[in-house]
């Protein structure tokens, strides 16, 4: 139990406390610092004050025993790494205040199976709930204007994602290995697909392509193996290497008119594919494009 007297909790203050199963922080305290309770694989239960405006990053990064934590209402950002490799929570309350959550802040939680994302929020940094095995659905507030690379990769439990913003970028490997994902419906503001964005997703078996895409990046849709339509819209000019390799339930594919490079391995090992038309605006096939 801290005293009322403290009012900040200094970086790494009990890192490494690894007996530490419970402490009661008082309503004096208005800032926990980085790594303040890092590697305290004991601690089970903590209970931020409403005081608290800000926590550093690591603060909680390898608390594998704590089970459920609410963030305080004037905390704006959730730090990279705050709660990585927690492997027993499975409650998260964001409030309504934040408008960041950092880096790797959820990445390893993977007993969490939702979590409800304030409609403030606006960045969601690379990683950050990366490898969260039972996360199951999440909805993504029409605030978000970024979502870095890898931010839901290996979510191997996802089946259902409402992207619901402005979106502009698919960043690369964004929603890598989520091998339960089913379906999922791009919003129309999305100008950019990045490498690997739906590689390794197993389940996927149909997506809608917003219209202003210029190009099918490389790997995107690789090992998708139960993929069978996909609608390539006008604006492609390039479909790039491994874009579609492995995609071993794919029937048939329409490649635009608009279409001028079709690269290496683009459709390689896609056994079930039986029609492809090949307009004749296409003036390269790479090596192993049909293999």
């Amino acid at each position: 139990i801290l005293p009322n007297s403290v009012e900040i909790i200094e970086e790494s203050a009990f890192e490494n406390c690894t007996s530490l199963a419970n402490i009661t922080i008082s309503s004096s305290v208005t800032s926990i610092g980085s790594s303040a309770f890092y590697n305290c694989y004991s601690l089970k239960s903590i209970n931020l004050p409403e005081s608290i405006e800000s926590i550093g990053s690591y603060a909680f990064d390898r608390c594998r025993s704590l089970t459920e934590i609410t963030i305080p209402p004037h905390v704006t950002t959730i730090e990279e790494s705050l709660f990585r490799d927690c492997y027993s929570l499975t409650i998260a309350n964001l409030p309504s205040s934040i408008i960041s959550i950092g880096s790797c802040a959820f990445k390893g939680c993977n007993n969490i199976s939702q979590i409800v994302l304030p409609q403030t929020l606006k960045v969601i940094g690379s990683y950050a709930f990366s490898e969260c095995y039972s996360l199951s659905s999440i909805s993504l507030p029409p605030s978000l204007e970024t979502i870095d690379t890898s931010a839901f990769s290996g979510c191997s439990s996802l089946n259902n994602i409402s992207i619901n913003s402005n979106l502009v970028l698919i960043e690369s490997y964004l929603f890598n290995n989520c091998g339960s994902l089913v379906h999922i419906e791009l919003p129309c503001s999305i100008r950019e697909i990045k490498q690997s964005a739906f590689e390794g997703c197993t389940s996927l078996e149909e997506i809608i392509l917003p219209s202003m895409a210029t190009s099918i990046p490389q790997s995107c849709f690789q090992s998708c193996t139960s993929l069978t339509k996909i609608e390539i819209p006008e604006s492609v000019t390039i479909i790039e290497d491994c874009a579609f390799k492995g995609c071993s339930s794919l029937l048939e594919v329409r490649i635009p008119s608009t279409t001028k490079q079709i690269k290496s391995y683009a459709f390689d090992h896609c056994t079930s594919l039986s029609k492809i038309c090949i307009p004749s605006s296409v003036v390269s096939i790479g090596s192993f494009a049909f293999h």
